[in-house]
């Protein structure tokens, strides 16, 4: 009987020790007051030490700003002063024993006037020069001459200025091909006689080679010019003072020119921009 009771006990252990045991999870609010309760101690942990360092910067800061400003508003807003007071303080700071207000040195005029003085004026210059000082291009000579009108227009007169090469006068018989025996060609590649350039005008201006003229550009600029050829007055308008607004036409040697002249088609780039002002013939 006893054995009995014994092995049911026994038994019973057993299903209790092989029971599964289930676990409950926390409530939610429980939760909840958990994680507030952990924040606060987490919070009363720091906010000392955060509470003394603002206090270690509040303090600082009015430390700063019981400390006396270096420098005053009367220190930041200049004092105007006078010439002679500055002149005076320049004196000081330089040791310069020359009275305030006047210059420091005589002005160095001196040698610039001797210089001058002793420079030959027109009247003492001597009276021949030799061929490397006196520039052969120009003309001694500035004879008078009759004004010719020009066209005021644009389209009439632009300031465009054309070119020929003078390899194309190849009659041998010509006035023209006779003359450009006698010329050269300048460093620029014009053509020149006797200092004139060369050129061709329309026959409102010119009706024989060799005439001289004077021209003058809009700046001011005049250059002594000679006829080497004269345009057709087929190629020009029914004046004949002009083509497309080119007057003066120049007559050059084509492999000396430019490269800009030469991509132009406009002598104006070796130095005569402008339109023309004026043209006078020459007696």
């Amino acid at each position: 009987m006893s054995n009995t009771r014994f092995n049911t006990s026994f038994f019973n252990n057993t299903s209790i020790n092989n029971r599964s045991v289930n676990v409950r999870p926390l409530s939610q609010p429980f939760s909840l007051l958990l994680g507030v309760l952990l924040f606060t101690v987490f919070c009363c942990s720091i906010t000392p030490k955060a509470f003394a360092a603002s206090g270690q910067q509040l303090e600082g800061l009015s430390a700063k700003a019981s400390l006396k400003p270096i420098y005053t508003t009367a220190d930041r807003t200049p004092t105007p002063i006078d010439n002679s007071t500055l002149a005076n303080a320049l004196q000081k700071i330089n040791g310069d024993a020359s009275p305030a207000g006047q210059p420091e040195t005589e002005p160095q005029t001196a040698p610039a006037e001797a210089a001058k003085a002793s420079e030959p004026t027109e009247a003492t210059q001597p009276a021949a020069q030799t061929a490397s000082e006196q520039p052969a291009e120009k003309p001694a000579e500035k004879p008078s001459g009759t004004l010719l009108d020009v066209p005021s227009a644009y389209s009439a007169n632009t300031g465009f200025k054309s070119f020929m090469d003078y390899r194309t006068l190849t009659n041998r018989q010509s006035k023209q091909y006779a003359l450009q025996q006698s010329a050269y060609t300048d460093e620029q590649g014009f053509r020149r006689y006797n200092g004139y350039y060369m050129i061709a005008l329309g026959t409102y201006y010119t009706n024989g080679v060799g005439e001289r003229f004077r021209i003058t550009l809009e700046g001011g600029q005049s250059f002594l010019a000679i006829t080497g050829d004269i345009k057709s007055d087929a190629h020009t308008d029914r004046l004949h003072q002009h083509r497309g607004g080119n007057i003066v036409e120049f007559i050059v040697d084509r492999r000396h020119i430019s490269s800009t002249c030469q991509r132009m088609g406009d002598m104006s780039y070796a130095g005569f921009s402008g339109r023309i002002a004026s043209i006078e013939k020459l007696n």
